[in-house]
């Protein structure tokens, strides 16, 4: 069997990576995410978180909220405590939203 060297087998796993990322940048962030795997993450517990996940991610597909608002959102409250996320997903949502100058009006809950 014939060992590939440090330089080949750095070459290879660097493409490797830079292929998913550039496919991953094709698709879109949020092109491939539902609601249901966001409800899932954020620990949605209520109807009314329920419906506001729902609608944040139709306002995305829409085009309202762009999906690195989204994106950024959903990454900061995964950071957060487990019980609350949809709250900090929520809170930074509006922040994120009023920073761009977007004028989106959120679900209560």
């Amino acid at each position: 069997m014939k060992r590939i060297s440090r330089r080949d087998f750095t070459v290879g796993v660097l493409g490797l990576g830079i292929g998913l990322l550039g496919s991953r940048g094709a698709l879109g962030a949020f092109d491939a995410f539902d609601a249901a795997l966001v409800k899932q993450e954020l620990r949605v517990k209520t109807d009314a978180e329920s419906a506001f996940v729902d609608d944040v991610v139709a306002k995305t597909r829409a085009g309202e909220i762009p999906a690195n608002i989204l994106n950024a959102a959903y990454r900061y409250a995964l950071k957060k405590d487990g019980a609350r996320r949809v709250h900090y997903f929520a809170r930074c949502l509006e922040i994120l939203t009023k920073r761009a100058g977007l004028n989106v009006k959120f679900l209560k809950f």
